[in-house]
């Protein structure tokens, strides 16, 4: 069990929101960015002057993504043109391209689908590796899909998995609780006042 021990915290913390980031890998990037404009022998003054330079660029990066997010359009490039549209409309630019890379590998999944009631059950497997199976329950009162693999609570963007039932269901944009505030475009206007 001891040996098992790099896979233990991930397991707990699958449900989890973190934005995709780990424990380290934010202040990692930070300091990885930092690093090009301070050295060790650098003076107080130095170390100002560089640390203000590397803010204006920080700050520099932001507004340039939020430009291309704000102005610029994506070619769609998937089958599920529909459901690719309504990510960019509405989702970042790095976020949509992350959105975009679960389109295309929804496209690579067979379906098994079962309904109960209200309740649909799709059981989905990769066409590579038909072993592993993954299973999507989507409620159609709630319009509420759920998938075991929890991407989307870890991530705040939709799995693969997800993207299929909603192409199954006949769904032509992302449910609204499947869009998490924090990635769409408006989030930073709605915050600032």
């Amino acid at each position: 069990m001891y040996e098992t021990r790099a896979s233990w915290a991930s397991t707990f913390m699958q449900d989890k929101f973190f934005a995709g980031i780990w424990t380290t890998s934010l202040c990692e990037g930070i300091n990885s960015f930092i690093k090009n404009y301070l050295h060790c022998k650098c003076s107080l003054l130095d170390f100002l002057f560089n640390f203000e330079r590397a803010m204006k660029k920080y700050r520099h990066n932001e507004l340039e993504s939020d430009f291309k997010s704000s102005y610029g359009e994506p070619v769609m490039t998937t089958a599920l043109s529909g459901i690719e549209y309504r990510a960019a409309k509405i989702l970042t630019r790095s976020m949509f391209w992350e959105v975009k890379g679960q389109i295309e590998d929804a496209l690579g999944l067979n379906v098994e689908r079962s309904e109960v009631a209200n309740i649909v059950m799709m059981k989905m497997r990769k066409i590579s590796n038909r072993r592993k199976e993954y299973i999507v329950v989507y409620d159609k009162n709630q319009k509420k899909f759920v998938c075991e693999c929890g991407y989307f609570e870890f991530y705040g963007i939709p799995c693969s998995h997800i993207i299929v039932g909603i192409r199954s269901e006949y769904i032509d944009e992302f449910p609204s609780n499947l869009v998490s505030k924090r990635w769409l475009k408006t989030a930073k206007s709605a915050h600032v006042y």
